[in-house]
């Protein structure tokens, strides 16, 4: 299963590369790959987190010897992946309750963060290792992500249009402004030629 998760990883960052420089396709691979590895956290995390296989991962016998606290932490870890996964998904799209998302699930994740440290340190490295990779990973994208304006990606990708961009800076820093939401929404009819 940890093939699986590097594989969306890539086509992740493979996605929102295609994404902002225009190419076809791009949202699409990026918004797919983002939602799979969101629902692979949501779903599966209390079997990849404890270091069961897929083909195993419904057989009683492999979780002998996992205490249930261990199991509903795993089960918690990846419902706050998840939700840093949609809230990245959110963020890049400029959809609404991005930052909500990213809130919510930074802290649960830095909750997750500081348990994974306190357990390395008492010495039980077994499965807090690979959350604590992942707690950081996904911590650190978060944060970034969170403190960066909204309209950052859409700068790179519209950038060969400054009419466009100068409006999103705009309406990022009054995004109420319903004139500044008309004038976006012409804005970007006539980079498509939609009238």
């Amino acid at each position: 299963m940890k093939k699986t998760e590097i594989i969306l990883g890539a086509l992740i960052i493979f996605g929102i590369l295609l994404f902002v420089l225009n190419f076809p396709f791009g949202a699409i691979i990026a918004i797919l790959s983002l939602v799979t590895l969101s629902g692979f956290y949501f779903y599966f995390s209390f079997a990849l987190l404890n270091g069961v296989k897929f083909h195993e991962m419904f057989r009683k016998e492999s979780f002998r010897g996992i205490p249930g606290v261990r199991i509903f932490a795993t089960i918690g870890a990846g419902i706050g992946f998840s939700i840093i996964v949609l809230g990245i998904l959110f963020k890049i799209f400029k959809w609404p309750f991005a930052n909500q998302n990213l809130l919510i699930g930074g802290g649960i994740t830095s909750v997750i963060l500081v348990v994974s440290l306190i357990k390395l340190w008492l010495g039980k490295k077994e499965v807090y290792g690979g959350i604590l990779l992942r707690s950081v990973v996904l911590g650190v994208v978060c944060c970034l992500l969170f403190l960066m304006p909204s309209s950052i990606l859409m700068q790179l990708k519209y950038r060969d249009y400054p009419n466009y961009v100068e409006t999103l800076k705009e309406l990022d820093a009054d995004p109420d402004n319903v004139l500044l939401q008309e004038k976006e929404r012409q804005e970007y009819n006539r980079i498509n030629g939609i009238r």
